[in-house]
C-alpha cells in the first residue's frame, strides 16, 4: 500500500473524530425513539455538511491547482476534498461510494467510478487540504 494513501487515511480517521465531536454538541439525547434518532442523524449531517462548506470556502484559494499536462481534471480542489470527507463519514467502500454518485450524478454532475476515488487518497493536494481542515478543526477556528 502506498505510504501517501496510508498517511490520507490516517487524517481522514482524526478529521472525522473532530468532525464527529464538533457536530454532536447540541443533539437531543437518544430516548429509543426512532423519529428522535433520525433527526439527529439528519441535523448531523446538515451540521457536518455546513462545517465542511464553510472550511473549504475559507481555504479555497489555497486548493487552487495549476495547469498541467494532460486531460483537464474533472474535479476542482474542493470537490476532491469533499468527496473523501463525505466518503469517509459514510464509511463505505470506495466501489459502494462510487455507485452512490452515480446516483446523485443528476444534481452533483459528478461522474467517477471507484479507482478515480482511489487516486484521491494519493493526491499531495488533497493531503494537504486535508491538513489543513484538521488544523483548523483542532484550532477551534470558528465558521
Amino acid at each position: 500500500m502506498c505510504i501517501q494513501k496510508v498517511k490520507t487515511e490516517r487524517l481522514l480517521d482524526e478529521i472525522e473524530k473532530l468532525i464527529r465531536f464538533r457536530t454532536l454538541s447540541g443533539l437531543k439525547t437518544a430516548s429509543g425513539n426512532w423519529r428522535t434518532e433520525i433527526q439527529n442523524d439528519s441535523y448531523r449531517i446538515r451540521k457536518t455538511l455546513k462545517l465542511v462548506n464553510s472550511i473549504l470556502k475559507h481555504i479555497e484559494k489555497e486548493l487552487q491547482i495549476g495547469k498541467h499536462r494532460g486531460r483537464p481534471p474533472k474535479l476542482t480542489g474542493s470537490q476532491k476534498v469533499k468527496i473523501l470527507i463525505v466518503k469517509q463519514l459514510i464509511g463505505e467502500s470506495n466501489r459502494k461510494f462510487s455507485h452512490m454518485l452515480v446516483l446523485f450524478y443528476a444534481v452533483s454532475g459528478i461522474q467517477l467510478s471507484y479507482k478515480s476515488i482511489e487516486r484521491l487518497y494519493s493526491d499531495i493536494n488533497v493531503y494537504e487540504s486535508l491538513q489543513k481542515i484538521k488544523d483548523m478543526l483542532l484550532n477551534n477556528a470558528v465558521f
